[in-house]
């Protein structure tokens, strides 16, 4: 729940409250049917973290706000009788503590004070329910704590006028992030921040987009439809034979098709016997077995969903696909609600069931009647026997509305009744898929995960879930997964390499079908020639698979996510950079098409732009970058990734890889950096996957953030320090404040002699340096070492004499 849901809900709170105000008297009453429900409704805190009655050594906190390992705030409560605020003003206010409009509020400011230093807490809140008052318990700035403000709401009324503040103060995202700082600050006259105009070297109005032919046009509509596609709705047999096979794919189809096999055939042995008595005791046999539970283990962007597509259509025999049925719910496409998901994939489960089983996916009366047989045969000569016996009609109507009450009362009885009478009636074996449940935090996955425990508990059936590795890894050690029995194939990744090499394999197939029959491009709206089709999947096997580096640079930035692999290789194939016009016309007239390693880098880094245009680019981020409003070091996010690296590189546990917010912040804060400077480049961060969070569902920046580096932040590190043609660009399109170095980068940009590409890049990392030098101090300390290793290596790389080799990607 965001700010403006907070906020509705607080107003009906609001409207209730006054109007029940004098049936609210004393503190239990303001506590019980006012703060709990402001704190765990309107501000969001978990019951699980809120405290109450702790005891210390000061008495006892009405409130003890904890997340985690760690104590956050305290709140002190009043009985709604005692005013808290001496003032008249009905608006929000900040007021001195030891003022005259405080003196109220003095004791209760003084009982919060106790509970904070007994708890190690910072932050307090006083109130009665209807006014609420933020302070700063413990100052650390060396101020007179009564010479400190507080802010404080007077009203209910007061607290939605101001709410952006209320929850910054008391919320907890606002809490986790300590926005009460910014606010008190603001409040003793601190809020200046220093701010400054930067300007680029290639000013934003100069970057402008590239025009591309038409023909290239037409060949980026043969790359979206056939190296963009992943879903396989336009195409399942593309999507299926450009399945990038590995060792463990091939272990685990073979293992897959020996279960699928086995229960299958065991659904027949049921049914191979004759006999009503014997039929009942192999019913409940069938419906008693364990079937199998598999997890389909891979990172993200894996292929998961890709691979068991790809099982049932073309692994598993059609004789015995045919005996299964096959039942999909896309996690996607939930509202991600761990209360009620239960209920939204019994939905999806019948309409599946339904749309499968039956004809326009609703079920006739006969046939539901066999579905529920024992019910029909026990009304029948049970509860209303003498109606069936005086009318057949009258008695069916009377079950058909039993039935409509079972099914709108109990939906999940209703699926496992329709998947049971598959078992037994039909002898199709239930193959159950929850996929891309590892979109969602961890707790809604295990309601998944337990959710779908239960079904094959309660049918003979095949689940499939696919999860990521992270996933299963923190459900083995704290989750329902240590409760159950399941087998698991690991999935790794495929290179970008092998992918495309596949999906040009299939565009080469199909050309030659082309030459004999082109109907199967022109239904996809393609009218290039064949010749040119041949062109294009020979240029694309020269820039893609020919170019190893390609491969692997791909691969780094987009953290081995397939379709990202794909986004990005779009990126190169549609650059004007390689003007596959040129490779095309190359290859029609009877040569190999050649793209220089350089060109095909610069073209991934500028996109269809003249320059790197970092609002176009989601996978490749400006290392250098600082905001003019939060000057800092352009070697922020370097210092930041190295800390990582160096994290990951010494633990061999997982989980001892990651590092919390708070621990970052405590490492730099020797170095001159809080806070206010790591956070929100922790967010950048995360936002470009160069780090990834502990939870993968988790984008929020708060203390007890944990993150670790990633493949693309290890990437972006090396093209810090060793590529060229990125340094270069980043030199041209960063806003700097040092107009001299933007002037030095211009005259060896637009020099007659030619474009000074080392030039640039020794002017602009010179002033990168001098600015760590002025933001930055790193210390002596041996823990430091990694820093003062980044900062050398970038010098030594990029300040030094340098004689290129040859016509290369660092001298572009």
């Amino acid at each position: 729940m965001g700010i403006d849901e907070s906020k509705d809900r607080m107003a009906q709170y609001v409207a209730q409250w006054n109007a029940d105000r004098a049936t609210i008297e004393t503190e239990e009453d303001a506590r019980f049917r006012m703060i709990d429900l402001i704190l765990t409704d309107v501000l969001c805190w978990q019951r699980s973290e809120v405290r109450v009655n702790l005891h210390s050594e000061s008495g006892f906190a009405d409130y003890l706000i904890r997340q985690g390992e760690k104590n956050w705030m305290v709140i002190e409560a009043k009985k709604t009788g005692i005013a808290l605020l001496d003032s008249q003003n009905i608006r929000m206010g900040a007021y001195k503590v030891s003022g005259p409009a405080m003196q109220s509020a003095l004791e209760g400011v003084a009982q919060a004070r106790r509970y904070c230093y007994d708890h190690s807490v910072d932050f307090a809140g006083l109130t009665n329910g209807y006014q609420w008052i933020g302070f700063l318990a413990v100052r650390t700035d060396g101020r007179p704590y009564g010479d400190g403000k507080a802010i404080a709401f007077p009203s209910l009324e007061a607290i939605l006028a101001d709410f952006a503040v209320f929850y910054d103060l008391f919320s907890k995202e606002g809490v986790l992030q300590r926005r009460y700082l910014i606010h008190i600050n603001k409040s003793e006259g601190v809020a200046v921040h220093l701010a400054e105009k930067l300007v680029q070297a290639i000013p934003p109005i100069s970057i402008l987009k590239v025009p591309r032919s038409q023909l290239s046009m037409d060949l980026d509509h043969v790359f979206r439809e056939f190296f963009t596609e992943l879903s396989g709705e336009r195409d399942p047999e593309m999507i299926a034979k450009c399945f990038v096979e590995s060792k463990e794919s091939r272990e685990a189809d073979s293992s897959l098709e020996k279960i699928a096999s086995r229960l299958i055939s065991g659904i027949e042995a049921f049914h191979s016997t004759a006999g009503e008595e014997l039929l009942r005791h192999i019913e409940v046999a069938v419906e008693t077995q364990r079937g199998e539970f598999v997890l389909i283990v891979g990172e993200k962007g894996a292929g998961k969903s890709t691979f068991i597509d790809r099982f049932f259509r073309l692994v598993l025999s059609r004789n015995e696909r045919d005996k299964c049925l096959v039942v999909k719910v896309d996690m996607a496409d939930s509202p991600g609600d761990k209360g009620t998901v239960g209920i939204w994939i019994t939905r999806q489960l019948i309409q599946e069931i339904e749309k499968s089983l039956f004809n326009e996916g609703i079920p006739e009366f006969n046939e539901l009647r066999g579905i529920f047989i024992k019910e029909y045969e026990r009304l029948r000569r049970g509860e209303f026997k003498h109606l069936y016996e005086s009318s057949t009609q009258d008695f069916n109507i009377k079950f058909g509305e039993h039935v409509l009450s079972m099914v709108k009362e109990d939906p999940y009885g209703y699926a496992i009744a329709l998947l049971r009478n598959c078992v037994a009636a039909r002898t199709l074996m239930p193959c159950l898929v929850f996929d891309n449940t590892d979109h969602f935090p961890q707790d809604f996955q295990e309601s998944v995960f337990q959710f779908a425990q239960a079904m094959h508990r309660a049918v003979f059936s095949f689940v499939i879930c696919p999860i990521t590795d992270r996933t299963i890894w923190q459900l083995s050690k704290q989750g329902p997964l240590q409760s159950y029995v399941t087998h698991a194939f690991y999935l790794p990744p495929p290179s970008p390499k092998e992918v495309l090499e596949k999906r040009i394999i299939f565009v080469r197939g199909k050309i030659s079908e082309a030459e004999r029959e082109s109907s199967y491009f022109l239904e996809r709206g393609i009218r290039v020639t064949v010749k040119q089709l041949k062109a294009f999947a020979a240029s694309l096997e020269e820039i893609f698979i020919n170019t190893d580096f390609v491969g692997r640079l791909i691969g780094g930035l987009s953290n081995f996510d397939i379709r990202r692999s794909l986004h990005l290789s779009h990126r190169i194939i549609s650059s004007p950079v390689i003007s596959i016009d040129s490779l095309v016309l190359t290859y029609i007239g009877g040569h190999r098409p050649r793209v220089a390693r350089y060109t095909i880098h610069l073209a991934l880094i500028k996109g269809d732009y003249s320059f790197f245009n970092q609002s176009e680019s989601d996978l490749l981020l400006n290392m250098f970058a600082v905001k003019g409003e939060n000057l800092t070091s352009p070697l922020v996010k370097e210092s930041i990734l190295r800390l990582l690296i160096d994290r990951d590189n010494l633990e061999t546990e997982l989980e001892n890889k990651f590092m919390s917010v708070e621990e970052i912040n405590k490492y730099f804060l020797p170095m001159g950096l809080g806070g206010h400077v790591i956070v929100p480049v922790i967010a950048e961060l995360l936002r470009y996957r160069l780090v990834e969070p502990y939870d993968p569902s988790s984008m929020n920046v708060d203390e007890e953030q944990r993150i670790k580096s990633t493949t693309s932040g290890r990437t972006h590190m090396e093209l810090v320090l060793r590529d060229g043609i990125y340094v270069s660009q980043m030199a041209c399109t960063t806003a700097i404040r040092n107009e001299d170095t933007v002037i030095t980068i211009r005259e060896h940009l637009y020099s007659k002699k030619g474009i000074d590409w080392n030039g640039i890049r020794k002017a602009f990392i010179s002033y990168c340096l001098d600015q760590d030098d002025v933001f930055i101090t790193v210390p002596a300390d041996e823990s430091y070492d990694g820093q003062r290793l980044l900062r050398a290596e970038i010098k030594r790389r990029w300040t030094t004499p340098y004689i290129p080799r040859s016509r290369s990607v660092e001298d572009r």
